[in-house]
């Protein structure tokens, strides 16, 4: 991978450390949940749910149904509703609170990982 976890972390912290208007806000959102899908999509590569439509959607529906995942696959699908809004509803506000649950549930999908011991690179 020409660009790492650590890569898109740090562009999601310095879009956050400058994320000052809508669209910045917009934009370190989209950010942040890529930084969580890649750092999940890296541990559990093979998950995905069958039946279900979208890539993104296939991934957290499988980590839902997946014993110990559960928490993880329900948080990253909060996550990724953030990120459509941000991203493909430019017709709605998006506010700065929004951002701030998106890096809320991205720290804690990080310690959730940390906490189940199989990887603590992130």
């Amino acid at each position: 991978m020409s660009v790492s976890i650590n890569d898109l972390r740090s562009e999601f912290q310095q879009l956050l450390d400058r994320a000052h208007h809508e669209a910045s806000h917009r934009t370190a959102a989209s950010k942040c949940y890529y930084f969580i899908y890649h750092s999940c999509k890296s541990m559990w590569p093979s998950v995905a749910a069958s039946g279900t439509h979208g890539m993104h959607r296939a991934f957290y529906k499988g980590l839902q149904g997946a014993q110990g995942l559960e928490k993880i696959g329900s948080k990253l699908e909060k996550l990724h509703n953030l990120r459509v809004t941000a991203d493909y509803h430019l017709d709605r506000s998006f506010f700065p609170a929004q951002l701030k649950r998106a890096q809320e549930l991205a720290e804690s999908i990080v310690v959730d990982i940390q906490n189940i011991g199989t990887k603590d690179e992130i």
